[in-house]
């Protein structure tokens, strides 16, 4: 049997006689998450599960509180944790295109790269001290005095081989000249010369010509000679470097023996210093200036030997939470930049910067899951290194083809960051059916109530948000009776007198605009009509479509017949929904009756 409904079930009255305080200024922090039990236990689940495909998603309507929950329960168990080691960029001495990642405890990588800019700082002042040296200046002149005697010896064999077959030999600053000679030890002049007979002559041209290339095949064995003394010079320049280098390398081998990487990177250092010791010499720094450079740091010259941090989190405490608001495939997975010069482009691996996938690595990664998705190729590189369990820095454009410059392919890094994806209901549902990647890297689904349960216990506990959400948005306290109306308008947005909507959004926008109209009237606190004020704007903003309804109806454009009896024929409502306000649209369905 129908029962007619009674006025007093059309709207359900919040009890104003649960809540012992007069503001909401009154009122204890929440600390809980009012019912979204279920979805917090799923978040717990994913945090604390550290195996591999254990990501997680979270969903639920846009505007439920998902990014603020997830964030807070985040951070209550990401304080506890271990903070995550540093990551660092080397240069690699044998192929300078790919560099050399190290991994390093917590400020590990700061002090490397201070010990490093020290170590050259210094060497800077050591290395040209010791070429000043006079010790290496008589070595050097004990080289070139031998090279010298060796030179002069030569030569003067050859010369005295001449004299011997009366030919003379006269070495001069621009060459050397050949005459003939008497045998009385007198030089022929030219008319001695020409008074000599054909075949005296022939013989003499003969022995001219043949200590010519003596003395040629003499000048090649000297430049042969001096390559072996240039390779002595600098056999002795690296030796005296090295005796230089080695004290402060060992030291800070010693202070760094737990790494094996930094080790060999170490000695790596050491023997590109000893091979380009001329680098660090007086002289280099000269030519520097001449090109207008006034310090070796401005010219770049020992940018090899810099370290890069990639990442360090000496001052923060915990496992990092990241959240990247624009994911795009550099901000993301880091990028390699270059740096314009002589009309090229060039890199090197101090030009690699971090993604947020570093910055959160060892900790967690929150993203926008439409974001992801619209970010060309973003989605495919995150489930590709989640796969591999690497950080992988490559340029998109060389990865398509679309530039040639030259690039660098930077050493993998190790991943160990936990995702969280926010999103929508259906972008889950598709994802899970659609991608078959998807169920196997996001395995922990956490889903946001849309509402929860209304009785005293939720209803005091809302009492406390509404009062965390005005405090935390500085916003004026409400009083009871306001709360109440706030209380009652979230059932209006749950659709369900026996529900309370869990959209915060919603309720944080009622605030902030009950709080600016009670600002206007110069009050100390937001009552109950400035609550109902600012629920009746929001709705004068959109009924315009109701506005036009009605007036057709007053107007009999419309024509609704509520009394009588007509067969086949039945009055109807439809429920238009326009952005945030719903209204009704009248109608009447008819049909063709008969007998049979």
């Amino acid at each position: 049997m129908i029962k007619a409904l009674h006025v007093d079930k059309l709207y359900n009255h919040c009890d104003l006689e649960i809540f012992d305080f007069q503001t909401t200024a009154e009122l204890e922090e929440l600390d809980e998450i009012i019912g979204q039990s279920r979805a917090l236990k799923a978040i717990s689940f994913g945090i604390g599960i550290k195996k591999e495909g254990y990501n997680l998603y979270a969903m639920g309507k846009l505007g439920s509180g998902k990014h603020s929950v997830v964030e807070k329960f985040i951070q209550s168990s990401a304080k506890d944790e271990n903070k995550p080691d540093d990551w660092c960029y080397v240069n690699n001495f044998e192929d300078p295109r790919k560099p050399i990642s190290l991994k390093l405890l917590p400020s590990i990588g700061i002090q490397l790269k201070n010990d490093m800019e020290e170590l050259i700082e210094d060497l800077q002042g050591i290395i040209p001290s010791i070429f000043e040296s006079q010790e290496y200046r008589d070595k050097q002149q004990s080289i070139l005095n031998k090279l010298n005697e060796i030179k002069k010896r030569s030569f003067q064999e050859v010369k005295d081989r001449a004299k011997e077959e009366f030919i003379v030999i006269q070495y001069t600053p621009s060459g050397y000249t050949l005459s003939p000679m008497s045998k009385e030890g007198k030089i022929l002049d030219k008319n001695e010369y020409q008074a000599l007979g054909d075949k005296e002559k022939e013989e003499i041209q003969e022995r001219i010509k043949k200590f010519r290339i003596q003395i040629e095949n003499t000048a090649q064995d000297m430049l042969i000679q001096s390559r072996v003394q240039q390779k002595e010079i600098r056999e002795l320049e690296q030796s005296m470097t090295k005796k230089a280098v080695d004290n402060s390398i060992a030291e800070l081998k010693k202070r760094y023996k737990t790494y094996e990487k930094v080790v060999r990177y170490l000695e790596s250092v050491e023997e590109d210093i000893v091979k380009n010791s001329q680098d660090f010499l007086v002289s280099a720094q000269r030519n520097l200036t001449s090109m207008g450079i006034t310090t070796a740091k401005e010219s770049g010259i020992f940018n090899r030997y810099r370290v890069n941090i990639l990442v360090t989190h000496k001052n923060e405490e915990g496992a990092p939470i990241i959240y990247e608001n624009n994911p795009t495939y550099a901000n993301l997975f880091g990028e390699i930049e270059h740096i314009a010069q002589m009309g090229t482009l060039l890199t090197d691996f101090n030009l690699i910067k971090a993604g947020a996938l570093h910055r959160a690595n060892g900790g967690y990664l929150i993203l926008d899951a439409s974001k992801v998705l619209m970010q060309p190729f973003v989605w495919e590189g995150l489930k590709r290194m989640l796969r591999s369990g690497e950080i992988r820095i490559e340029s998109l454009g060389h990865s398509l083809s679309l530039i040639s410059t030259l690039t660098l392919e930077p050493q993998t890094i190790a991943l160990d960051t936990k995702i969280v994806l926010i999103g929508s209901r259906i972008l889950y549902y598709l994802l899970y059916n659609y991608d078959p990647e998807f169920k196997e890297l996001f395995k922990i689904n956490a889903d946001f109530e849309d509402d929860t349960p209304r009785n005293d216990e939720n209803s005091l506990l809302y009492a406390k948000m509404i009062g965390m959400i005005a405090r935390d948005n500085a916003l004026l306290p409400l009083d009871r009776e306001a709360v109440g109306k706030v209380i009652e308008y979230s059932s209006r947005l749950a659709e369900d007198s026996q529900k309370l909507s869990t959209h915060l959004k919603s309720l944080n926008d009622l605030l902030q605009e009950a709080d600016f109209i009670a600002t206007q009237k110069k009050l100390q606190k937001i009552t109950k009509a400035e609550i109902v004020e600012a629920i009746q704007e929001k709705i004068e903003r959109s009924d315009r479509i109701k506005d036009r309804i009605y007036e057709a109806i007053q107007r009999v454009t419309i024509l609704i017949q509520t009394e009588g009896i007509a067969r086949g024929q039945v009055n109807f409502v439809a429920i238009f929904v326009l952005g945030n306000f719903s209204c009704v649209d009248f109608s009447k369905i008819t049909s063709f009756t008969y007998l049979r």
